[in-house]
């Protein structure tokens, strides 16, 4: 199967537990970068929404990663709050991960940026899910019984 096809037919992961802290660091850099150039526009309801994700506490959050790309993912995060739970969806460009194949591909494989976690390494720790119901379009919960952990 070629990379394309099989990027399209990847399941959804659910980050671990000992991953939340990683991805939250890489959205906490690219918030600070993005906030850089919001000065004049306020702010989309998106934005203030990863910025709640950031911020959160590990357990309060559920984060689901489906790969399409080479180094594109389509994450999906719930917040769990004392009124219920907040959710959201975006798309992230693994610019690291591209970056490290750029290296490799001049055989520089002791550059920096092989010490910076990315999200592909987030995504290879993740937890493989099985039978998604097909009305879902994402993943409500681990926790719920339509959505199964892979067995190991």
């Amino acid at each position: 199967m070629n990379e394309k096809k099989q990027a399209i037919n990847q399941k959804w992961k659910q980050v671990s537990q000992d991953s939340i802290l990683d991805f939250q660091n890489i959205l906490n850099i690219l918030n600070r970068y993005y906030s850089q150039f919001e000065s004049s526009n306020p702010k989309t309801e998106s934005s203030l929404f990863r910025e709640e994700v950031g911020k959160a506490r590990e357990e309060d959050l559920e984060i689901y990663l489906k790969k399409f790309g080479r180094y594109e993912y389509l994450i999906f995060s719930i917040i769990h709050t004392e009124n219920g739970k907040k959710s959201d969806s975006w798309i992230h460009i693994d610019g690291v991960s591209e970056e490290r194949d750029g290296f490799k591909k001049k055989n520089l494989l002791n550059h920096p940026v092989f010490e910076i976690i990315c999200m592909q390494d987030i995504f290879e720790k993740s937890i493989e899910l099985e039978d998604i119901s097909p009305d879902q379009e994402y993943p409500e919960s681990a926790n719920n019984p339509r959505v199964k952990k892979k067995a190991e």
